[in-house]
């Protein structure tokens, strides 16, 4: 029931939540058998302290995300990543986050720059996800979330 593609442009247009835990990401994924492709177009630990965000008046502020790639052949194949400080708080304003995802290449886009290239054959369809988990990096969830 996933509509799967390989190779495009991806983006979303979003303003990243605030508070201690959220951990919101847009990601393409695929499950082969065993193998597990991954492309995060934007992961980030929102609620997580420094260097990921900012603590205003006790709430955890977003400032950075990570696009990652995982070939997926085998555990822990992680083949690239970046984690790029916006400079500005991702929660106040929302902002483009994407991929231009080629054969041998994906370039990763933040607000229209390129923040990433990752030069790696990923031929696998794969379906959209866009999510918002709490934990990780962001920690457990409190009053401020």
């Amino acid at each position: 029931g996933k509509y799967y593609q390989t190779y495009g442009y991806f983006e979303i247009e979003a303003k990243l939540p605030v508070g201690k835990g959220t951990w919101p990401a847009f990601w393409l994924f695929n499950h082969i058998n065993e193998r597990r492709p991954e492309m995060d177009v934007m992961e980030a630990y929102a609620g997580g302290a420094a260097p990921w965000g900012v603590n205003k008046n006790g709430v955890a502020h977003p400032t950075a995300y990570a696009p990652t790639v995982w070939k997926g052949d085998r555990e822990g194949q992680l083949v690239g990543t970046r984690q790029y400080d916006a400079g500005v708080d991702l929660s106040e304003g929302f902002h483009k986050y994407a991929v231009k995802w080629e054969p041998n290449k994906q370039t990763y886009y933040f607000d229209g720059k390129e923040v990433l290239v990752v030069n790696v054959s990923m031929g696998d369809p794969m379906y959209l996800m866009l999510d918002l988990w709490y934990g990780s990096a962001s920690g457990t969830p409190d009053d401020s979330t």
